[in-house]
């Protein structure tokens, strides 16, 4: 089981619930990872994150190219991070967090959601106020082991 956190913490203003989205496609792995995430955010008395077009497809990317390129950081071998993503596309936000887990577990999002609750730092990140938006994305490596990334992001 691995796991890595890093949190970028550029805070203007408090969360509010997030506006309805755009409806966004998610597979049952990813649905249960952000349906454990809100879970947790709700019972410490903090809004759900909705998914967001654009995070959402960084997540996926970030996912993918882990998986297919086999590295496990949140830096691309290239040195670019996912702030330097969020710059790139221009994706608007006040503060944002990145999480992501690697496991080849039969259950790899539960213990994804159980290794992230279960360690400090990110903890801190899922549990950050401002945030109330998030992309959430698995993908399948060559070897089996599923990699997860969470995006977070407030505005």
């Amino acid at each position: 089981l691995g796991l890595l956190g890093v949190s970028y913490l550029q805070r203007k203003a408090p969360a509010h619930q997030a506006p309805d989205a755009p409806q966004v496609q998610i597979g049952q792995g990813e649905q249960q990872l952000l349906d454990g995430l809100n879970a947790a955010r709700q019972a410490a008395g903090l809004v759900k994150v909705a998914l967001d077009p654009q995070v959402e497809q960084l997540a996926r990317d970030r996912a993918n190219d882990m998986a297919t390129r086999n590295y496990f950081s949140h830096t691309t071998p290239e040195g670019a991070t996912f702030i330097d993503m969020i710059n790139q596309r221009n994706i608007p936000y006040n503060n944002s967090g990145e999480i992501i887990n690697r496991n080849n577990y039969p259950d790899a999002a539960q213990q994804a959601i159980s290794g992230f609750l279960n360690s400090p730092h990110h903890y801190d990140i899922i549990m950050t106020g401002e945030f109330n938006f998030a992309g959430v994305a698995e993908a399948s490596g060559a070897d089996r082991i599923k990699y997860f990334v969470v995006i977070f992001v407030a505005r």
